[in-house]
């Protein structure tokens, strides 16, 4: 039986942010310009490298370039960008790669359903492939805590005083109706009922009818079960 459907945007969804850093195995960080270029650099102390990552729902993310205010992106052609707007090209589903690495994956696929991953090469560029191995060195990621964030954490043990720096760490700027481009229609599985999916998967799942946050599992990107899913 299908899940109920939802009136839920993400404007209506708490969305609290955590200042990262996100560094590739191969020893560069991302960093985004205030012009909207996307680069590797090595230098930890860059500004440009720190980033705000914003929880959309269940594994999926909006990655915030704190100094250039733009969000981290890749085109329907897989094309990695910058921008101030709020859309689809801006979220990504995170996951555990092998030996625990971070994985990130576009939330929009191609006509074959394909969708693209984060990648930093040898020499620090940093584009989007599709691939049929997640566990392609280039591929894997670190998300570094900073250090003042981390101090910031340890200290909040009183639930008011988590939910007071909660409060205070949330973007925000009113956005519309459909923040992100994402219809409320493929978001119905942020709700709190228990899905039972006929197969398995790596990672938290999500009903395989949604057009653009599809399950997949971390290794193959690909859904795993029958695609039937109940709230019973």
């Amino acid at each position: 039986m299908a899940g109920p459907k939802s009136s839920l945007t993400f404007s209506s969804l708490q969305k609290y942010t955590r200042k990262r850093q996100l560094y590739a195995k191969n020893g560069f960080y991302i960093a985004i310009n205030a012009t909207g270029e996307v680069t590797g650099t090595s230098d930890e102390s860059c500004l440009n490298a720190v980033l705000q990552f914003l929880s959309i729902g269940p594994d999926l993310i909006a990655i915030w370039g704190l100094k250039a205010k733009k969000y981290l992106a890749v085109d329907n052609k897989g094309k990695i960008f910058a921008t101030e707007a709020e859309r689809k090209e801006c979220v990504f589903r995170e996951f555990f790669g092998k030996n625990f690495y971070n994985i990130f994956r576009t939330c929009h696929s191609d006509a074959d359903g394909k969708g693209w991953y984060l990648s930093v090469d040898e020499n620090g560029r940093i584009t989007a492939e599709k691939v049929s191995y997640s566990d392609e060195p280039r591929l894997h990621f670190i998300v570094k805590t900073l250090k003042d964030q981390e101090e910031s954490e340890v200290k909040e043990k009183d639930p008011a005083d988590t939910l007071k720096s909660q409060n205070s760490n949330k973007r925000c700027d009113k956005k519309t109706a459909k923040d992100f481009g994402l219809p409320s229609s493929e978001i119905v599985w942020i709700m709190q009922q228990p899905y039972h999916f006929e197969g398995s998967m790596s990672s938290t799942p999500s009903p395989p009818s949604s057009s653009c946050v599809s399950g997949s599992s971390a290794s193959t990107g690909e859904w795993t079960g029958s695609g039937e899913y109940s709230t019973s």
